[in-house]
């Protein structure tokens, strides 16, 4: 195994030792001990690998819109903005467990930022042109804020009702007059 792939091995593994952790307790009691024991790595690995804690869910919620933005599904053009909308909210269905956990222990801001920067790429190679920053802020402050109050109620709305909530939001503040709500959203 090359050093790349043990690296990559023992941050997957501290990674999954944190959020199974996260299921039993608050993030302010477990330490750097209780994650390495639980990920069977030293602490030498975890601060070769890390500064601390926090930078682990960093990178996790980083690769997981990297990955939500690259994908298949939503990279796919021409797209509109209820299936925009639609793909917005299985991700955060499938991500909910972590979404909660973040926003209980006072973590949002970690799931918030990633969201930001990913989707700030995204954007800007879509519409050609970039999204002012306040934009995206007011758009993803907007969407985790029906998001965490969707995943505390267990996820019952149906994501079709909250597709369309956003679906106009999306196109104001995203400024694509090209295209009307059902529409597609990155057609040029």
């Amino acid at each position: 195994m090359t050093n790349e792939e043990q690296k990559e091995l023992t941050q997957q593994r501290l990674s999954n030792a944190l959020l199974h952790l996260m299921s039993f307790e608050p993030l302010n009691k477990i330490s750097v001990t209780k994650l390495t024991r639980e990920a069977n790595v030293s602490r030498w690995a975890f601060y070769r690998n890390f500064n601390y804690i926090d930078e682990i869910l960093i990178k996790y919620s980083t690769k997981l819109f990297h990955d939500f933005y690259q994908g298949n599904i939503i990279n796919q053009s021409p797209i509109n903005w209820e299936q925009f909308s639609l793909y917005i909210y299985r991700f955060i269905r499938k991500n909910g467990f972590f979404i909660q956990e973040l926003y209980e222990n006072e973590k949002s801001e970690i799931w918030f930022n990633a969201a930001v920067n990913e989707s700030e790429k995204f954007f800007q190679k879509k519409l050609g042109h970039p999204v002012p920053k306040e934009k995206l802020l007011f758009l993803t402050g907007g969407i985790m804020a029906l998001a965490y109050e969707w995943v505390k109620k267990d996820a019952r709305q149906n994501i079709n009702e909250l597709a369309i909530i956003i679906n106009p939001q999306l196109q104001v503040i995203l400024n694509d007059d090209k295209n009307k709500p059902g529409g597609s959203l990155f057609d040029k």
